[in-house]
């Protein structure tokens, strides 16, 4: 039973592709963010040596480095990281790569600051640096004549990914200790001390000349909410070893870590580059369903999709169901893009050709059915056209992103409008005839 537990945690076996698109997110923000610093570490590298008090790795420095040993260090680092991303001799630039880019962080917090939120890019670059990562979609793989990676699935690409988890999550577990450990205890829940860490830092920028933000000005007398914040925010971050236990508990956390940094942004203009991205969380999501999203994509324009296949039983409990047209090759590509992006399995799909729709959807006619994609949510409610991609978007955690903008108040109009244009000259963007002749006619 305890060796099940394990296997099930830290030795689930993952497709390469997974580890692979991880490499590769990583790297490249990698090498942004050190590439676009190239000019402003030079110049911190060469400031007055009162303010060097090295840290970390680097700490056994007596003095700075020569400017132009540490412009060495800047391009060796950008080297290993463009062979990191591409996978080229992996073996070799892999580690290569973590370790220069631990050594240049480290010497560039070295100078008068330091910035805690590079730790967690610099930990995932060093994890993909010593394992497999490179065996799927990189230079190693087609030069070794690995054309399919699909095919590589493997414990041994799972517990990376695990590990990868547990280094993120154990960052936020570290953080919501030091809440409750330091002098405020339990009491920071009430949202006081949030209130008052928003309000100082405000006021330091205004001071200061920096931007700030208006919400913060306009939320502050509503103390319950800081209470809600402060509440939530402490189990997010209490609660992230939970999000080992099983996959769904993992995307569920990583969700609402990912909300969280964005409502520090919006409240503070704090801006945590690689979690606002949210690339700190993919490591708790099948990312390798991205291919299946740009497959899905391309076949919306050049092939057709295979339609998704329904359930024997469309009313499952629980189940959302999606009613579209099956014979629109457009149709069935956007939803293969919803299914990738359904990583909760929670859609159901059903072409409006099925004999059961009539029995689902009592009182729409074919032509209302042709006009719009219907979404049953599971309370048997019908959710029509605009309304059901609004729906959709309130829905899955993948498309929370969108639904701020589709819920602007006044705005349902345009998007109505949109998707009645779109749904219009959907077999024109298929590119197909019909495959039954008056099959394909919208009425009017």
């Amino acid at each position: 039973m305890v060796q099940q537990l394990i296997n099930r945690i830290w030795f689930p076996e993952m497709p390469a592709t997974r580890l692979a698109i991880l490499r590769i997110a990583t790297g490249l923000f990698a090498l942004w963010y050190v590439g676009s610093r190239y000019s402003m570490y030079l110049q911190i590298a060469a400031g007055e040596t009162f303010l060097f008090s090295p840290v970390g790795p680097v700490s056994w420095l007596p003095a700075p480095l020569p400017v132009p040993v540490f412009e060495a260090l800047m391009a060796a680092t950008l080297l290993a990281n463009v062979a990191f991303v591409i996978g080229w001799q992996y073996r070799w630039s892999g580690p290569a790569f973590g370790l220069l880019l631990l050594v240049l962080l480290s010497y560039r917090n070295s100078w008068s600051m330091v910035y805690h939120s590079d730790n967690a890019m610099v930990v995932h670059v060093l994890i993909l640096g010593f394992v497999r990562a490179a065996d799927a979609w990189s230079l190693d793989a087609w030069r070794g004549g690995r054309r399919e990676p699909g095919a590589l699935v493997h414990w041994r690409y799972g517990w990376p990914v695990q590990l990868i988890c547990a280094a993120t999550a154990a960052g936020y577990f570290l953080a919501g200790l030091a809440k409750v450990a330091g002098s405020l205890g339990w009491s920071w829940a009430s949202g006081e001390a949030l209130r008052g860490q928003i309000a100082a830092d405000t006021i330091r920028k205004a001071l200061l000349g920096e931007s700030t933000s208006a919400l913060a000005f306009y939320l502050y007398e509503h103390v319950w909410l800081f209470t809600f914040i402060g509440v939530l925010s402490l189990a997010v971050e209490l609660g992230a070893p939970l999000a080992m236990l099983s996959r769904r508990a993992g995307m569920f956390w990583a969700a609402n870590a990912f909300l969280m940094h964005w409502g520090i942004f919006f409240m503070m203009s704090i801006t945590f580059r690689y979690q606002l991205a949210g690339l700190i969380f993919l490591s708790f999501f099948p990312v390798e369903k991205l291919g299946a999203f740009l497959r899905g994509l391309v076949r919306g324009r050049t092939e057709p999709a295979r339609p998704p296949e329904p359930l024997p039983e469309p009313t499952a409990a629980g189940a959302r169901i999606v009613v579209y047209d099956g014979r629109c090759r457009f149709c069935r590509g956007q939803m293969s893009i919803l299914r990738a992006l359904d990583v909760f399995d929670t859609l159901r799909y059903l072409s409006l050709h099925d004999p059961r729709v009539p029995e689902l959807l009592p009182g729409m006619t074919r032509d209302e059915l042709m006009q719009a994609m219907v979404v049953l949510d599971p309370q048997g409610r019908r959710h029509i056209g605009a309304s059901a991609v609004r729906y959709l978007t309130r829905s899955l955690p993948a498309l929370w992103w969108l639904a701020p903008l589709l819920h602007i108040p006044g705005s349902f109009g345009l998007w109505r409008a949109l998707y009645d244009a779109v749904a219009r000259v959907r077999y024109r963007l298929g590119g197909v005839r019909c495959e039954e002749e008056g099959a394909c006619r919208l009425p009017g």
